[in-house]
């Protein structure tokens, strides 16, 4: 099999499956698994039902939906039924945890055999092995150096010992008269050159000053991380209540977009697309434990638009090269000769009208003369 086809690539980094020999791990592993997309539970949230999907899963299912329906058991069901699942996502988590060490346990072991071999039966042989596993004795001389041996190693762990405490007192990171630390009597922080004239005072309140020259980087460093967020904050981290499209203006379109800083480019059909996409990934993200940042959430609505561009110029390229060959012509004027007749009808129609339309007119404004 080809894995290098994009819709086969991802098979390589799938986790293995469990063995046939545990078939309560594997009923407990596809329970974990959403019925839509076929993966482990992403935001876990339940219906009226009771049946338990990815939050963008069935949030992306009911927007396409004529009648919307539950897709296992087809229980009519809304968007506002939709309820986050929070012990399934806490089962989800931990199951994924444990999912590798179950996987390497359930395995089976394949180890050497622990069987003795049966013996020769050529005697000498066995008594020449078994004189082999004899253990040799020692000798007076090693006996008398095993005491050296042991203080010797004695020794080398007290070494090792104070030589780790060195290293670890070498490592201690040396502080500065500039740093704060706290008054040994009321704790209060302020610079550690002025802790012994603050308990001469009698620990007076200490009054807030500008921070010392060696924390002033600190400080425009932190000045400067917040510029960018201060958009982040003014967005309301509430759901999004889904307009009606039939009645909103591109205007209004464009007003939600960009209340989330999205593009505001195209026309009706694209802002309406963009608008949907973008409140099924919005309100599917406060469905989980650990929602992702607004700015992800943009990346990935980008990155979903232009698949979705690169697979209309590629279905549109198909289709032209299609129609180059004298079969796929004759299946695309079979397959668009209703639309064609309707097309003309209607034009026949409209000129029909507007000639009628002219001849009215002209008589209408006929001057009669005498």
């Amino acid at each position: 099999m080809n894995t290098n086809h994009p819709l086969l690539a991802s098979l390589a980094d799938e986790p293995p499956p469990f063995p046939d020999s545990h078939p309560q791990l594997q009923r407990l592993d596809r329970s974990v698994l959403c019925t839509i997309c076929k993966e482990i539970f992403r935001a876990p949230v339940t219906v009226t039902c009771g049946h338990t999907f990815c939050s963008e899963c069935i949030r992306s299912s009911l927007s396409v939906m004529t009648d919307k329906k539950c897709p296992l058991c087809h229980a009519t069901i809304t968007e506002g039924s939709i309820r986050r699942n929070r012990a399934m996502e806490e089962v989800t988590e931990a199951w994924e945890t444990a999912r590798d060490s179950l996987i390497t346990l359930s395995q089976p072991v394949a180890g050497p055999s622990r069987r003795r071999p049966p013996p020769e039966p050529n005697s000498k042989s066995s008594s020449s092995t078994s004189a082999n596993l004899k253990r040799p004795r020692r000798s007076d001389e090693s006996r008398s150096q095993s005491p050296n041996k042991i203080s010797k190693k004695s020794t080398d762990h007290v070494d090792h010992v104070v030589s780790s405490d060195s290293e670890e007192e070498e490592q201690v990171q040396e502080i500065s008269e500039n740093d704060e630390g706290e008054c040994p009597l009321c704790s209060a922080r302020m610079a550690i050159a002025s802790i012994p004239m603050h308990i001469e005072r009698g620990c007076p309140p200490v009054s807030k000053k500008k921070s010392a020259p060696g924390n002033q980087k600190a400080d425009w460093r932190k000045v400067f991380s917040m510029a960018g967020s201060t958009k982040e904050k003014n967005v309301s981290m509430k759901r999004i209540t889904s307009p009606n499209y039939h009645l909103a203006t591109p205007t209004d379109l464009r007003n939600i977009l960009n209340e989330y800083s999205l593009p505001t480019v195209g026309d009706k059909p694209a802002l309406e697309a963009r608008v949907r996409q973008w409140i099924i990934l919005f309100n599917s993200n406060l469905d989980t434990e650990h929602p992702k940042s607004l700015s992800a959430l943009r990346a990935k609505l980008n990155a979903e638009e232009i698949s979705k561009k690169r697979d209309k110029e590629r279905g549109r390229d198909e289709a032209v090269e299609n129609l180059k060959t004298t079969e796929g012509f004759a299946e695309h004027v079979r397959n668009s000769g209703a639309e064609f007749e309707r097309l003309r009808k209607e034009i026949m129609e409209r000129d029909a009208k507007r000639a009628k339309a002219a001849k009215g007119l002209e008589a209408s404004s006929a001057i009669e003369v005498d």
